[in-house]
């Protein structure tokens, strides 16, 4: 996999399709002469359940990007409310300078980690799964605060 996201994007079209698998190649009976077994229970039973693994992960991830999204917005008011004061003598001044060094030190990482969640809601868009409103809204801040 070249990307995290490529984890996601393959669990999700493998569940979809393991579930498609099952059902298409398990059979409910079969005739065996004189004897017809049902195999209904032990197909249920072998058949995996990828509806409720997509449901899991709906339930997840966006738990999961919203924590890292918020994460990052708090971490970039925090650097701009530091950034911004006036220093008005030598002490602020080195304070300052502290906390850019420290913010240059640390954006590229809080802008992949922003990037990654991105294409995480991107890709449970192109699979149709729910994410609210403003979580969206607050990753499309989060990215303007970046930029």
């Amino acid at each position: 996999m070249k990307s995290p996201t490529d984890a996601l994007n393959y669990a999700i079209m493998y569940f979809e399709y393991q579930e498609d698998l099952f059902n298409n190649t398990i059979p409910k009976s079969t005739n065996l002469g004189l004897l017809e077994l049902d195999s209904t229970v032990t197909r249920d039973f072998l058949t995996p359940v990828p509806k409720q693994m997509i449901k899991d992960i709906e339930d997840v991830v966006p738990v999961v990007i919203r924590e890292r999204v918020d994460e990052a917005k708090n971490w970039l008011q925090t650097c701009i409310r530091n950034l911004s004061k006036p220093a008005t003598n030598v002490e602020e001044y080195v304070d300052q300078n502290t906390h850019l060094n420290y913010t240059q030190e640390n954006f590229q990482a809080k802008r992949d980690g922003v990037d990654l969640c991105s294409q995480y809601m991107n890709i449970m868009a192109e699979f149709k799964i729910k994410t609210k409103k403003e979580d969206k809204d607050n990753l499309t801040e989060v990215i303007q605060l970046i930029q």
